[in-house]
């Protein structure tokens, strides 16, 4: 039997409408409740101890769907929000709605006929019965267009904030502890253990959507020897998007690693998979906080500024919190929110923020073993770039004819062939052993643009150096491009660092000649084969466990702190996605004043420790120019 729901809160009895009335044929032998409205209105909420179909009508096309199933997130509303968001470049939509909407709920389409309604009845039936057969994580719609009465068939995640059906679990240290499992690579001496490409269309279908997908739609195109692509992933707050971006040899490739991108964002920037429940001073949560100063904090000339937008951390005052997985201590111990989330700060009100964060150690991987591992390398790969920069300390030049893999020598000579700019690499590992690589194209007369610098880390350093060059080659020609509209702006920051303020600030600086010499400490060094990156004593990738791998990286570095950001969206594909901490390492920053060296012993000591000094540096002796990380 089907029961008719209304568009309407009035629990008298109304006159169907010609949606209702087919509907309730192409269904009766069905027991789902139906809603169903001629216009555009949204129902309150269905019957919560039965499976039940919302169909609404819009100005020129019919929404049929989602089916809502008791205890199932994902019902109308969540639709709602995916659909706002996707359509959040329409700017004149949400006035739309906002303006008419007494007379877009009253409205009936002078297209909606008997015809189109039984269109619309045969499209939920098909609809319901695929939900009842397969019934997973994500929920289906289809859209009758009424001026041709093609149907369309789109698929959107459950919203876990929709105010109707969401739910997200309270953030605990439980669920911050972690037991390592094995992960079997599957490559040897890889970095993954799920070959991810060969869903492609399977993740592309989940996440890619014009109508309500998380991501509305990609862009491919082609700079420096690559091909690109670019996934834009609307955020739900500020009317936000997040970038992701993939650069390689092919167009899958790089369409499905802009998606991986645009979600590892969406997972960095605020909460999406558990509800922050802590709050209190690090005085009161001592025992189980850290904190937040080893992780770098601003110098003192910034924080003395009253237009400085972050306030000294005061370890007095109140501020959310979220657990962490530690290594040193195998337990759970609580970090900053804003240091975990890099945009939460638009969410919170009530807390000062004392620290610049972006998406510096996030990372997207098959597994939690498999994201920490790579969040792992990209903390160093910052790291290791910011402390040859600091310390200005030559590093040893890479000899690429030598990689064994020629795609390394071919893609450099791919950015030599398409922009005439010499490619130059250098070794930067560390302390922790980790091979960690610079690489920078240089003009051969420094005209500007002069310089573009890119860097990478890895366990294999030719994998390292190919990623660099991945970046380096597109955002090259992206610089040449934009640079003469730049160059005036380019010569001011050279005379006054304060005006480099935006992460695009950095590359436009170090393309004025006049910067280039300041990059002349990286020449003068020894010449090394491949092989020898990273010294004799570099950590070697394990041949089929990632996990041995992690283990060894961390041992390394001595702590991590992994946050876990993962969201039911990322699960819905079978991903994992974390925020990693290392204390003492220098975070990745843009723009001059939120540069954060401070309270940062290792950077002082590392030359000495590595041999290249006879003593630690002073704070006065560090390098007082803007970094040239693009």
């Amino acid at each position: 039997m089907t029961e008719m729901l209304t568009n309407t809160a009035d629990d008298a009895a109304v006159q169907p409408g010609v949606l209702s009335r087919s509907l309730s044929g192409a269904l009766a032998d069905l027991d789902v409740a139906i809603w169903a409205s001629d216009s555009w209105q949204l129902p309150a909420d269905g019957p919560g101890d039965r499976p039940w179909l919302s169909v609404h009508t819009e100005v020129d096309q019919v929404v049929v769907g989602p089916f809502t199933r008791p205890g199932l997130p994902g019902c109308p509303h969540c639709l709602d929000l995916r659909r706002q968001r996707v359509d959040a470049g329409k700017t004149w939509l949400a006035p739309l709605r906002e303006q008419h909407a007494i007379r877009l709920a009253q409205d009936v389409p002078r297209l909606l006929d008997e015809l189109a309604a039984q269109v619309v009845a045969e499209a939920a039936a098909a609809l319901v019965a695929d939900e009842l057969a397969a019934p997973d994580g994500r929920r289906l719609v289809t859209v009758v267009d009424l001026a041709t009465l093609a149907t369309t068939r789109h698929h959107f995640l459950p919203d876990p904030f929709c105010p109707h059906c969401g739910v997200l679990p309270e953030d605990t240290a439980e669920l911050a502890q972690r037991v390592l499992r094995p992960a079997p690579k599957i490559t040897p001496f890889g970095s993954r253990t799920r070959d991810v490409m060969a869903e492609f269309e399977t993740v592309r279908e989940l996440y890619v959507d014009p109508f309500s997908g998380l991501i509305r739609h990609t862009n491919r195109g082609a700079e420096g020897g690559l091909v690109m692509a670019g996934a834009s992933m609307p955020l739900r707050f500020d009317s936000l998007a997040e970038p992701g971006y993939g650069r390689s040899r092919d167009y899958r490739t790089s369409e499905l690693t802009a998606i991986l991108e645009a979600l590892e964002r969406y997972g960095g920037v605020a909460p999406g998979g558990l509800r922050s429940s802590v709050r209190g001073t690090w005085h009161e949560l001592a025992p189980y906080a850290v904190h937040p100063d080893v992780f770098g904090h601003h110098p003192d000339e910034s924080y003395d500024d009253p237009t400085f937008r972050y306030r000294r951390f005061d370890p007095d005052r109140p501020v959310w919190w979220v657990w962490a997985y530690s290594f040193a201590s195998g337990s759970a111990r609580l970090v900053p929110e804003a240091l975990a989330y890099y945009y939460c700060h638009r969410l919170r009100g009530d807390d000062p923020v004392s620290y610049y964060e972006v998406s510096n150690g996030c990372a997207l991987g098959s597994s939690w073993e498999e994201a920490t591992l790579h969040g792992v390398m990209e903390t160093v790969e910052r790291d290791a770039f910011l402390c040859t920069w600091y310390t200005r300390t030559t590093p040893p030049a890479i000899d690429l004819d030598s990689c064994h893999d020629p795609a390394v020598p071919l893609q450099a000579g791919a950015i030599r062939s398409s922009t005439g700019y010499r490619v130059h690499a250098f070794d930067i590992t560390t302390d922790y052993g980790i091979p960690a690589v610079w690489v920078m194209a240089a003009h051969p007369d420094q005209r500007g643009p002069a310089l573009l610098c890119t860097a990478g880390a890895g366990l294999n350093p030719e994998r390292a150096l190919l990623n660099a060059l991945n970046e380096l080659g597109p955002i090259l020609s992206d610089v040449i491009r934009r640079y003469p509209n730049e160059e005036e702006r380019a010569a001011g920051m050279v005379r006054d660092p304060y005006q480099v303020v935006t992460m695009p600030d950095h590359s436009a600086l170090y393309a004025h000649p006049e910067a280039a010499h300041r990059l002349d400490f990286l020449f003068g060094g020894p010449t090394i084969a491949i092989d020898e990156v990273g010294g004799p004593d570099r950590l070697r990738p394990d041949r089929d466990d990632l996990t041995v791998d992690l283990r060894a990286a961390v041992e390394r570095i001595g702590e991590v702190l992994v946050v876990d950001q993962t969201a039911p969206e990322h699960r819905a594909s079978g991903f994992s996605c974390v925020k990693v901490l290392v204390p003492g390492a220098v975070p990745m920053t843009f723009g001059y004043r939120n540069r954060r060296v401070d309270g940062l012993p290792r950077l002082l000591s590392l030359p000495r420790r590595l041999g290249r000094l006879g003593a630690d540096l002073t704070r006065a002796q560090l390098n007082p120019d803007p970094h040239p990380f693009p």
